[in-house]
């Protein structure tokens, strides 16, 4: 049985997949503890060419946006005692497995993600980095990009990621932290700034903070969930 699961959702990510999985053979510590699942939500390119064979390939067309069909999909396949969401556009750090296994090697913490780092060191991208920061550190509501880990058994118990087209990540860890602490690893997972660049840098940010700033005032955001997948696929 693996130590950790590893789950990638994609739809179109054939620039990305395979930097994804080379960044994750690259930096484990201990590849053969890890098994990586992939379900794909319905991909019309390439994305799916050239997976190795040890790799779990689940076709699970959904409707578009409804990203945590892929990611509880991916939890229920999975074998491993822990699992790691992650984007298929995100590089984990060096030795990434052993800081989720020491980090979850306690009875108090349940799970957890990593610092948060864009792929391009612009000035806008390098203040929008140090902003998201505090924003989750001041909440400990982590983003999907960031790389959450959690255990198993704790996954179960909670349900999984809420049926949520947006914000899934931040109510996933409101639902952990019922069930334990989050510990943030200062190792910083790097995600492509694609969607800021593509979106326009200040317009995605705008968007974004309307999101998160009326989820904190606890109105329902998923409103915007259409318009923001529409942007982002």
């Amino acid at each position: 049985m693996p130590t950790l699961s590893i789950i990638i959702p994609t739809l179109n990510e054939q620039k990305y997949i395979q930097q994804c999985l080379y960044a994750i053979a690259t930096n484990a510590q201990f590849p053969e503890e890890i098994e990586i699942i992939i379900i794909d939500a319905g991909s019309s390119d390439a994305t799916l060419k050239d997976i190795p064979d040890n790799i779990l390939v689940s076709r699970q067309p959904t409707f578009a946006g409804n990203k945590f069909e892929s990611l509880n999909e991916g939890g229920r396949l999975a074998q491993g005692t822990y699992l790691l969401f992650l984007d298929a556009d995100t590089l984990v750090p060096k030795d990434f497995d052993q800081l989720i296994i020491g980090t979850l090697d306690s009875d108090e913490i349940v799970g957890g993600a990593f610092e948060f780092a864009f792929d391009r060191r612009l000035l806008l991208l390098k203040s929008i980095e140090i902003i998201n920061r505090i924003r989750y550190r001041f909440r400990q509501s982590y983003y999907g990009d960031q790389g959450i880990f959690v255990k198993k058994n704790i996954f179960d118990d909670v349900g999984g990621f809420p049926d949520l087209r947006i914000m899934e990540a931040a109510y996933l860890c409101r639902k952990l932290r019922k069930a334990g602490k989050l510990k943030l690893v200062k190792e910083s997972i790097i995600t492509s700034s694609r969607r800021f660049e593509e979106g326009g840098i200040l317009k995605v940010f705008l968007m974004d903070s309307v999101i998160w700033l009326k989820n904190l005032l606890g109105m329902n955001v998923q409103s915007y969930a259409s318009n923001y997948w529409l942007k982002n696929q």
